[in-house]
């Protein structure tokens, strides 16, 4: 017979107060002495008064001979008051907690198999105990939020049927929580590649690491690192990374993010100012690159500069013929265009002499 969720805690008998699972078996351990002395001392009173009752029945009781009970009158004597050694004590077939290794923040619960030979009502109490001190009582679950990893859950429990009890316990060591992955998300720093940001927690207090698994249109790249270049990528691409969390004994579910889809990714440089020259020590030259990763075209334009120096729209080419007057240092800025809303700027300084 499968246990019920819950039961009361047992009573004193009296109507007194309730009891838990191990005051009810330390008194019942206490008072056992008591009760055999109370059925010996009755046991020898009972043939104190039979000796007499057998003198009487010899003398009459005062001269008269004792008439001996009728047969009828002894059978009802008989079911009047039925005899308690015909009452077969419960039994516990299993005990056990679920789940077998609970973790810490989460429930376990009392699983009993218990029958009774007679075929009486059973009830349960139920006493949970975590490293010795009683976290809660009554019920057949208990929660574990307070529990750590390697601590000893302990489960008591009392089967009656009214007449007697049967008691039993078990013991298992709270398990390891596996980190709980709660999101992932991508998320653009550069327009040079793309960052996943994974948002996790460990119950045990574990540092946690991460593994991931980038997929562009559905497809996964044999990526594995926290960032994704964009290069080879396009505008309208969609892409996604699965993470799971990992505490070292044990791992998260894999979440994977929503889709990200790829916008227009502005040019980038490639030349450098370093590469400015300076021809027949008059003209200033500089062969300005920038590339665009969604294959767009390029266009070039001088945003600030000296007086006199020009780019190529086209070819980026960049030069300046200082005049007389111009000596000294002046800022350069230089933008590259993409015709799509993707801009970028390189600056720079250059200077000129008198001499």
């Amino acid at each position: 017979m499968a246990a019920p969720e819950a039961e009361s805690i047992l009573t004193d008998g009296g109507g007194g107060n309730p009891m838990t699972v191990t005051e009810r078996l330390e008194m019942t351990n206490q008072s056992e002495p008591t009760r055999q002395t109370a059925r010996i001392t009755k046991k020898t009173a009972a043939l104190a008064l039979c000796g007499l009752l057998m003198a009487g029945a010899q003398l009459g009781c005062g001269g008269e001979e004792a008439a001996s009970p009728s047969p009828a009158k002894s059978q009802a004597r008989a079911k009047a008051k039925p005899s308690a050694a015909a009452n077969a004590a419960p039994e516990i077939s299993d005990l056990t907690i679920r789940p077998r290794s609970p973790m810490s923040g989460g429930m376990a619960k009392a699983e009993v198999d218990a029958f009774d030979k007679n075929g009486d009502t059973l009830s349960y109490a139920y006493e949970w105990l975590l490293d010795g001190d009683r976290i809660g009582s009554g019920e057949a679950g208990v929660n574990l939020k307070n529990a750590q990893r390697g601590d000893e859950l302990e489960l008591r429990v009392i089967v009656s049927d009214g007449h007697s009890e049967v008691s039993e316990s078990v013991r298992v060591d709270i398990g390891n929580a596996a980190p709980q992955l709660l999101g992932v998300r991508v998320s653009s720093f550069s327009s040079q590649e793309l960052t996943a940001l994974p948002n996790a927690t460990d119950l045990d207090g574990d540092a946690v690491t991460f593994s991931y698994r980038w997929m562009v249109n559905d497809t996964f790249t044999g990526e594995t690192d926290p960032e994704i270049s964009t290069a080879g990528l396009r505008t309208g691409d969609i892409v996604q990374v699965s993470v799971m969390a990992s505490d070292g004994d044990d791992e998260s579910i894999e979440v994977t993010s929503p889709p990200y889809p790829l916008g227009n990714n502005p040019p980038v440089f490639v030349s450098k100012p370093s590469e400015i020259q300076v021809i027949d020590d008059r003209r200033l030259f500089y062969e300005v690159r920038a590339d665009d990763p969604d294959g767009h075209s390029v266009r070039y334009r001088l945003e600030a500069g000296p007086e006199g120096m020009e780019v190529d729209n086209l070819l980026g080419e960049l030069s300046w013929v200082p005049l007389e007057n111009q000596s000294g240092e002046y800022a350069v800025e230089i933008v590259a265009d993409d015709l799509n809303g993707g801009l970028t700027s390189q600056s720079f300084t250059v200077g000129a002499s008198e001499d």
